[in-house]
């Protein structure tokens, strides 16, 4: 490989200066160029099509974030510190120079080069990702023999598992169990009730015994309390109800637990591109859905109102990111930026008018940037739907993952902006990756935040759409929320089981009211049930039944610090954690 670190500037003609002398120095030797900021946007000029030959011709380009920098100078420091065989066996072992994004696209690790992007994508194994990094002498998860390490992924369930799950017992002289079938997961699942309903409890009784089953599962956690999940000690500790799965039979050695903490970098962050690399091969409807979001995001972080000024400047950001996904690649909002700033004429003349806008935008981008700059860096720590939504094979043994995703790091218009952009890249890993069988579930907890009646915040239609099309591709949505009054009651026709808890405001019970209209059951008895008690209504039937308390106690919420600590740990086995 010959790299070349061309930083210059494509105004003037410096960078094409630089190209040109990358390409003559390199040889006929693969030729990798890389800047320290994005590339020019622009389809036109010597400089772009300079740039297509030499991707056309093997070459790959590469963009040098600042925190890999930061991490490549920490690396050097850190090696005057430290000598000997010590550090030897760390380097050996952790290998901290392939955790950067940046060293893996130059040596093509992971099959990066242009060729490759613009062909349809196949799902070849890539070299497998390093092992977190742990310092020498400081015990980390390599000692559970876990590594970020996938070697294979699968959508096939064990023949010999049952196709149901026990939720509680049927409210009967028989007191029969009541259960649910899996396949009926696959058409969603809400969760009503007031606060200590056990709404919560119910739910993660579901999915844990999923989990059993061999069925990943991500949890949305916005208050700290899921996070529990991945605290030492918590598995270990045994629940006994009658009728119900022992502790002692989850095969804790099956499950592998995560925590991510987007917007703080001391954990675990788990950064989404602004568009994805493969928006250029998405249908016109797709493109038009995803530029809106982006553009609908990045305008609710920047404050815009409804002034004619701020959707003028709305409309040119989502005329820009439309004409970014022209690009195979993926686009952060560097990329973004460096666009808007760079006045393609082309995109100038296709703006008309609405070109006045472009030095405000890019003012207003550069501040965006500038304070939210740890959840809009490039997705170089990003997130990997294939390792959270199907079973992943880690040193030979088969596991099931159970992600969870804690949200309360992030400012309110921060976490709508990430949950938008991670709910559209579930959509668009469920419709490359279908299934008739359900491969996995995501539970949103205080859905009504997401997917409230009254106002449209930007992750209201990527939920909306993934309710529609996520049957079609084995991902079950499982939602809670206090008040079905202040959750989007058009989302009803897509949800197929409804577990309504003791419902203490009028404007809920009247909501859910005509589930119970031809049922013989009186809605009023919502408001008196006392805690676990749920009705389900399901295809029209409605059955009363007391829960199982869910198998894993966890414990109340966590403590800010260390829930950060717990998802720098990384990856873990359940049964580490007992």
């Amino acid at each position: 490989h010959w790299v070349a670190l061309c930083d210059g500037n494509a105004v003037g003609g410096k960078l094409l200066k630089e190209l040109l002398d990358a390409k003559q120095q390199a040889a006929g030797q693969r030729l990798v160029i890389a800047r320290s900021s994005g590339f020019p946007k622009s389809s036109q000029g010597k400089t772009n099509r300079l740039m297509k030959q030499l991707i056309l011709e093997g070459g790959q380009r590469t963009i040098i974030q600042d925190v890999e920098w930061r991490k490549m100078a920490a690396l050097k420091t850190f090696k005057k510190v430290h000598s000997g065989r010590e550090l030897e066996t760390f380097l050996l072992q952790q290998r901290p120079s392939l955790h950067l994004q940046c060293i893996r696209e130059i040596l093509d690790l992971d099959g990066f080069t242009r060729k490759k992007e613009r062909s349809p994508r196949v799902n070849k194994p890539s070299l497998p990702t390093p092992p977190p990094l742990t310092p020498p002498n400081i015990p980390g998860p390599e000692e559970t023999s876990l590594t970020d390490q996938e070697a294979t992924l699968t959508d096939q369930k064990d023949p010999s598992l049952p196709d149901r799950v026990e939720v509680g017992i049927l409210s009967s002289r028989q007191q029969q169990p009541a259960y649910l079938d899996i396949s009926q997961l696959k058409r969603h699942a809400a969760f009503m009730g007031a606060s200590g309903s056990g709404k919560t409890t119910l739910a993660l009784r579901i999915i844990e015994q999923l989990l059993a089953q061999g069925i990943p599962a991500v949890l949305l956690d916005r208050k700290g309390d899921l996070a529990g999940y991945r605290k030492p000690g918590v598995w270990g500790q045994k629940v006994d109800f009658p009728g119900s799965v022992t502790q002692h039979e989850l095969p804790l050695d099956n499950i592998l637990v995560t925590l991510y903490t987007p917007g703080h970098s001391d954990g675990r962050l788990a950064n989404l591109p602004l568009l994805p690399a493969d928006a250029h091969l998405l249908t016109d409807h797709e493109r038009s859905l995803a530029a809106k979001v982006a553009s609908e995001s990045l305008t609710g972080m920047m404050k815009y109102g409804n002034s004619q000024k701020a959707k003028g400047k709305e409309a040119v950001l989502m005329r820009a990111l439309s004409y970014l996904m022209q690009e195979p690649q993926a686009i952060s909002a560097y990329d973004l930026l460096d666009f808007i700033k760079e006045q393609d004429a082309d995109f100038v003349t296709e703006l008309g008018a609405m070109a006045k806008f472009l030095v405000e935008l890019s003012l207003d981008l550069e501040i965006l940037l500038s304070t939210h700059s740890t959840l809009l860096e490039q997705q170089k720590n990003g997130l990997e739907l294939g390792r959270m939504l199907r079973q992943t094979i880690v040193d030979n043994s088969l596991l099931t993952p159970l992600s969870i995703i804690c949200t309360k790091y992030l400012t309110e218009v921060e976490e709508f902006f990430w949950i938008a952009q991670f709910l559209m890249e579930v959509a668009r890993w469920g419709g490359k990756n279908p299934s008739e069988k359900l491969q996995s579930v995501i539970f949103i907890d205080e859905a009504d935040q997401y997917l409230p009646a009254q106002r449209k915040p930007p992750t209201k239609q990527p939920i909306e759409n993934l309710l529609r099309r996520a049957r079609s591709m084995g991902i079950g949505i499982m939602l809670g929320s206090q008040n079905p009054g202040d959750f989007d009651y058009r989302a009803r026709d897509n949800i197929l089981s409804w577990y309504l808890g003791r419902l203490t405001q009028k404007t809920g019970i009247d909501k859910v009211a005509d589930f119970f209209s031809q049922s013989g059951h009186n809605v009023s008895a919502l408001a008196t049930q006392s805690q676990g008690e749920f009705h389900v209504v399901c295809e029209q039937k409605v059955k009363r039944i007391k829960a199982h308390r869910n198998l894993v106690s966890l414990p109340s919420q966590l403590g800010v610090d260390e829930i950060v600590q717990l998802a720098a740990l990384g990856p873990c086995k359940a049964s580490m954690l007992i």
